[in-house]
C-alpha cells in the first residue's frame, strides 16, 4: 500500500518537471527603462502570409492578457514591436551502443565448455530535427524619428517545431515574461 502512494505521488512530480524546454535570449538597451504602459504598435508586413497574420492576432492576445498596452494605430504608439517567424531543420549524427553477448560452446577431448562474452556494439544514426524560431524586435519612436534605428529591446525563442506547434501560445507568453530584461537561457515553458 505505502509503495502505490509512493508511486502515486512520484509520477506526477516526474511529468511536471519534464515540461517542454525552450531557448529564450533577451537583450536590452542599458540606457532604456521599460513600462508597461507604453503604447505598443504591432507591425504586420503588408500582404502576410496565413502563418503571420495567425502569429500576429497571437502574439496581441498575449501581449493583451499580460498587461501591455496595444495600439492600433502607429501614429498613436510610443513603441513598435516587429517579428519575424523562420525554422531551421539540421541533421544530427549520433550512436546507439548496444549490448552484446556471445556463447561459445564446445568440446576439446572429453571436455565440454561454454563461454560467454558481453561487450558492445555501436550503430551510428542520423535524424533531422527542426527548430522553429521566433524574434521580436522592439523600437521606440522618438529615438527612431531623431534616427536611432536600434531596437530597445530584442527578444527570440527557439524550440523543437512538435513543442513549438503544440505550445505555441505559451511559447510565446514564455518570451514576452522576459521584456525589458537580459535573459539567455534554456527554460521550461510548462
Amino acid at each position: 500500500m505505502k509503495k502505490r502512494i509512493f508511486f502515486i505521488l512520484l509520477v506526477p512530480l516526474f511529468f511536471i518537471g519534464c515540461g517542454p524546454s525552450v531557448y529564450i535570449q533577451t537583450q536590452i538597451d542599458p540606457e532604456y527603462s521599460f513600462s508597461h504602459s507604453d503604447k505598443i504598435f504591432i507591425y504586420l508586413r503588408e500582404a502576410p502570409t496565413l502563418t503571420e497574420k495567425n502569429f500576429y492576432n497571437l502574439l496581441k492576445h498575449e501581449m493583451d492578457t499580460l498587461g501591455f498596452q496595444i495600439v492600433y494605430d502607429a501614429p498613436n504608439a510610443d513603441k513598435i514591436l516587429f517579428f519575424s517567424l523562420d525554422e531551421k531543420t539540421s541533421d544530427i549524427s549520433s550512436f546507439y551502443s548496444l549490448p552484446t553477448s556471445t556463447t561459445t560452446t564446445g568440446k576439446i577431448g572429453n571436455t565440454k565448455y561454454k563461454e560467454t562474452t558481453t561487450g558492445s556494439t555501436t550503430i551510428p544514426y542520423t535524424y533531422s530535427y527542426t527548430v522553429k524560431k521566433v524574434y521580436l524586435d522592439l523600437y521606440d519612436v522618438k529615438s527612431a524619428k531623431e534616427g536611432n534605428n536600434t531596437p530597445v529591446w530584442e527578444g527570440y525563442i527557439g524550440a523543437g517545431r512538435d513543442d513549438y506547434e503544440k505550445y505555441t501560445n505559451l511559447c510565446v507568453k514564455k518570451l514576452l515574461e522576459y521584456y525589458g530584461r537580459n535573459f539567455g537561457d534554456h527554460v521550461r515553458i510548462k
